[in-house]
């Protein structure tokens, strides 16, 4: 179990929310179960399967889909460090009623923004705020 995970589970707690922390790496490319290997940043920000700074986690891959089936969160929260770009929106096994995402739009350049904000809208999702770099978007 990393340092981040134990952070992300220890935020729950004090917060009296109830979730469930699963060390994985999202990632629709690669078959579930196939080993990864996530860069956690010293500071733990920026962690990434990207990353090229800090110590190297071996993690097991799973899909969103796997884990939209297992869960069925009303709220999805996607900080994934500039791959929204490449987050497929549609056939969903089950349709959070609100996606919180992180969107790195200066990395990603406002082409890459209006191409996400597109592709979630044809799936029936709209943008109703922002504030930074995190958007709101509830299932309409």
């Amino acid at each position: 179990r990393s340092d981040l995970l134990a952070i992300i589970a220890d935020t729950l707690s004090l917060n009296g929310v109830e979730g469930t922390c699963r060390q994985a790496a999202v990632h629709d490319g690669v078959p579930d179960a196939t080993a990864l290997s996530f860069m956690v940043s010293a500071g733990l920000l920026f962690s990434s399967l990207d990353g090229t700074e800090g110590r190297s986690v071996e993690v097991p891959s799973v899909t969103l889909s796997t884990l939209l089936r297992a869960h069925s969160p009303d709220v999805l929260i996607v900080d994934i460090e500039g791959a929204e770009r490449h987050m497929e929106f549609r056939n969903w096994p089950h349709r959070p009623r609100v996606i919180l995402m992180e969107i790195h739009t200066p990395s990603l350049g406002t082409s890459a923004l209006c191409d996400i904000l597109m592709r979630l809208a044809s799936t029936g999702y709209r943008a109703t705020d922002v504030g930074w770099h995190t958007w709101v978007f509830v299932d309409s």
